[in-house]
């Protein structure tokens, strides 16, 4: 299933935070949204998940449009992992992944618990969270955690995943854990839209970049089309050096440099 933003549009207090976004992304793509902080990177991904209706304009799962359909309707294609998610209660790994199922369970909660159980174990093996399903959700370290937030949207056998900067927060070895699972979702045909504030770390896993300036998309396009000297340094107002590796197949490692002189 691809989705489709078409002319976007997002106000709050008569402030704009969003003007006239206009991208789509199939299946088996991975579009990485990145921008500065206050760039509108997380209102976007919000009014794509259907959490912020826009002010103008029309996000479409397929053919439908997603302000017409019902929570449990987008619940069905759509998961959505936000930055900061909090637990009110210390249940288990298991019962955490299974919170994934509920969308698809019929009226009064009924549901095909064989057929739960096949895809619960099926989305453990995929996030390789199998080996703490008995444990406490506060027990586990930040990295483990949002592999568990994984498991628990591939439950729920969405057709597009959104991930509001699930790096954020981790350690260099559980970043790359994290996006290589992100990356092998490509064979499960699914979309997904993810934010970072790091370049390096979108060129890495990412099909397409999205690039945002103050609620405007300046460039989308491959990593190696978005990811220029001019583009960044415009973008961040920072100068920055870019390393090419003949093992990158293309894509620079971005180091800034200093923070580049505003244009007045």
């Amino acid at each position: 299933m691809n989705i489709k933003i078409c002319g976007v549009n997002f106000s709050y207090n008569h402030i704009k935070l969003l003007q006239n976004i206009n991208l789509e992304i199939g299946s088996s793509n991975i579009l990485a949204i990145v921008g500065q902080n206050g760039s509108g990177k997380t209102t976007l991904l919000r009014a794509i998940s259907g959490v912020l209706k826009p002010t103008q304009g029309t996000v479409f799962l397929g053919l439908s449009e997603l302000g017409k359909m019902s929570p449990k309707e987008i619940a069905q294609y759509l998961a959505v992992i936000e930055q900061e998610i909090q637990v009110a209660f210390n249940t288990t790994v298991a019962k955490i992944i299974e919170l994934g199922r509920i969308p698809h369970r019929k009226f009064l909660g009924f549901s095909n618990k064989a057929q739960d159980n096949e895809i619960i174990e099926q989305a453990m093996l995929q996030t390789d969270t199998k080996k703490f399903a008995d444990r406490t959700i506060f027990s586990l370290s930040s990295g483990e955690r949002q592999r568990v937030w994984l498991a628990m949207a591939l439950a729920q056998e969405p057709q597009i995943l959104l991930l509001d900067e699930p790096t954020s927060h981790i350690d260099i070895h559980y970043q790359i854990e994290i996006l290589e699972i992100i990356k092998n979702l490509k064979e499960k045909k699914l979309a997904v839209i993810m934010t970072t504030h790091d370049l390096n770390l979108a060129g890495y896993c990412a099909d397409y970049i999205a690039l945002l300036k103050k609620g405007k998309l300046v460039s989308i396009g491959t990593p190696k089309q978005v990811l220029t000297k001019e583009l960044v340094e415009n973008t961040f107002q920072t100068e920055v050096r870019m390393i090419h590796l003949p093992e990158n197949d293309g894509i620079p490692i971005i180091i800034p440099s200093r923070i580049a002189k505003r244009k007045k």
